[in-house]
């Protein structure tokens, strides 16, 4: 703290040096406060959501589903406070919260490129070839994790969009997936 005040005491001197009278200075300092304080303790309450679910991990898994909850309110709609939390349940590997927290984030539409990294780290690369990807998506759909298999051929879908195998996957999911498939991925 001591070399904060003596950068503080030095740059006011310098200031006053330069002719600013002393009120100037202050009252700089005052509109700077007025202006971040506030900021700051948007920050700090947005970090709260991460902070939830990073306290959270050291639970038992009622208290996980819980903070679960807890952080996805805190956070609400602001797009910071999604990509906090978004981030962290990507770290810890909480692919549920990840899931939420981006398809919020997405949904505010701020953010794209982080929304994008996200996406990324929580499913993983693009194929580099279209039979990479009707293979991943069709052992999902064999081990019968649909929801997964959907989100994926979606992402897949744009990079490949006229992509005739994946169209049909795109078909047979429509056609096999059970109906709770189809509301997860709703969520997802």
């Amino acid at each position: 703290m001591r070399g904060l005040s003596s950068a503080i005491t030095g740059l006011f001197k310098s200031l006053t040096a330069m002719d600013i009278p002393s009120w100037a200075v202050f009252g700089a300092l005052a509109l700077l406060a007025w202006y971040l304080v506030p900021k700051l303790a948007h920050s700090m309450e947005m970090d709260r959501a991460r902070r939830i679910v990073k306290n959270a991990n050291m639970g038992d898994g009622t208290s996980m589903e819980s903070a679960k909850e807890r952080a996805l309110k805190v956070a609400g709609e602001d797009p910071q406070g999604l990509f906090l939390l978004a981030e962290e349940a990507v770290r810890q590997g909480r692919d549920d919260l990840a899931r939420e927290a981006i398809g919020r984030l997405r949904a505010t539409g701020k953010r794209p490129k982080e929304v994008t990294r996200l996406e990324r780290e929580l499913l993983g690369p693009l194929p580099g070839t279209v039979i990479e990807a009707v293979i991943v998506v069709e052992s999902h759909l064999e081990s019968g994790t649909w929801a997964l298999a959907r989100q994926k051929l979606t992402r897949f879908r744009t990079r490949w969009p006229d992509d005739p195998e994946l169209t049909a996957l795109s078909e047979r999911l429509e056609r096999e997936a059970p109906p709770e498939a189809a509301e997860g991925a709703a969520h997802a």
